[in-house]
């Protein structure tokens, strides 16, 4: 009988010991994980103020900010500091261009007219030029996105800019902002999920969301259409007459 209670007593303290250290396992792992989950939630309530504060929203998966004002061929005009506004394209129009790889933006001085092909974009083997928003001087261009393509999927509202410029009148008012451009770019990304769904014969994503890359499963031709259909987008060959026009 004594042996089995310094059996049961051994094996307690065994037990006690193994719940000691596993208890002091734990509150090293929490000491260590806590600062990391700490600036895991700062970063991302950071992230979630910035959006709420520039007024970002989400139709379709597809990000607008509705503050801008877009153009017919989705590129968005914002005002800058130092006059003029910022030119640049809406998440929609990155769509069909992901994994861009090479990009050519006009040269300040030049004079844009509306409609003008004014940006060169390549991506996944696939080009095109898109035409300018509006009339008017080029003031600066984004020596960043040029260096870096990619940006422009990154963040096409923020650091994927493409050029400013100077409108020469005021035809840019009547683009859509607000309320109105909310309305014309959910039904831009409603018609342009149909589109890729009768292209592709295949079904929107969950929730009826915009697949994500409709550039890399569009054959070259259908691409074309496409993107002449949503941008405005010209062959490279077509557009060469007007690629070197300045003021």
């Amino acid at each position: 009988m004594n042996a089995i209670l310094d059996i049961l007593q051994n094996a307690g303290i065994f037990l006690g010991g193994l719940v000691v250290r596993l208890l002091f396992f734990l509150v090293v792992l929490a000491a260590i994980l806590a600062p990391v989950l700490v600036v895991f939630q700062t970063i991302q309530g950071v992230r979630a103020l910035k959006r709420r504060r520039d007024g970002m929203e989400v139709i379709g998966g597809v990000k607008l900010l509705p503050r801008r004002r877009y153009a017919p061929g989705h590129s968005w005009l914002g005002r800058r500091l130092l006059g003029g506004f910022r030119v640049g394209l809406d998440d929609l129009a990155q769509r069909l261009f992901p994994n861009l790889s090479g990009l050519e933006l006009p040269k300040p001085g030049r004079l844009l007219r509306k409609g003008e092909p004014a940006i060169y974009l390549r991506s996944e083997g696939r080009e095109a030029w898109l035409p300018s928003p509006i009339t008017g001087m080029v003031l600066a261009v984004n020596h960043a996105v040029e260096r870096m393509p990619g940006l422009l999927n990154a963040s096409p509202y923020g650091r994927g800019w493409l050029y400013a410029v100077h409108p020469l009148n005021n035809a840019y008012r009547d683009l859509p902002t607000g309320s109105r451009a909310r309305d014309w770019f959910r039904a831009e990304e409603d018609r342009l999920r149909h589109s890729l769904e009768s292209e592709l014969g295949l079904a929107a994503a969950d929730g009826g969301q915009l697949i994500q890359h409709p550039a890399t499963l569009l054959p070259p031709d259908r691409w074309r259409a496409v993107v002449s259909s949503f941008l405005g987008g010209v062959p490279p060959e077509q557009a060469e007459p007007a690629r070197d026009v300045d003021a």
